[in-house]
């Protein structure tokens, strides 16, 4: 058995990783150049629902929309934000869609996509104070 210092010199170097979701280490400026090549585009979706359908939004918009959505070429990542406190005038719900091009949420696929299951008959209609953002990454 060796000394503790030649055990650590021993040990095999984790493997690089160079993907988008993991950051490189050695190089954090590759990661930077992938991840902005890869995802140029933020569709920022703000809404409120109202109160008496409320749990059914969330339970549709996890288990339906967002799934749905996530298929679309071009959707990169999906993540939904509720608003910690509340400010006049500003939405309760927020649905941040990484996308790869400014095309991607108003093409087909995507309109199919948030047409499918009960988003579209059961909550679309409740749903007020809606907002559509687009942003590009500087």
């Amino acid at each position: 058995m060796g000394s503790a210092h030649s055990e650590m010199m021993m040990r095999p170097e984790p493997p690089a990783t160079n993907t988008p979701f993991t950051n490189n280490i050695e190089n954090p400026l590759i990661n930077e150049t992938e991840n902005k090549a890869m995802s140029e585009y933020l569709y920022l979706v703000q809404m409120d629902v109202k109160p008496e359908v409320e749990a059914e939004f969330n339970r549709i918009y996890d288990e339906q929309h967002v799934p749905e959505i996530s298929k679309v070429p071009g959707v990169l990542d999906v993540k939904r934000y509720v608003l910690e406190k509340p400010v006049p005038g500003v939405a309760k719900y927020a649905a941040v869609y990484r996308v790869s091009s400014p095309d991607v949420p108003q093409g087909p696929a995507w309109v199919a996509a948030s047409d499918t299951g009960d988003w579209k008959p059961k909550i679309r209609p409740h749903t007020l104070n809606r907002a559509h953002s687009l942003y590009r990454l500087l």
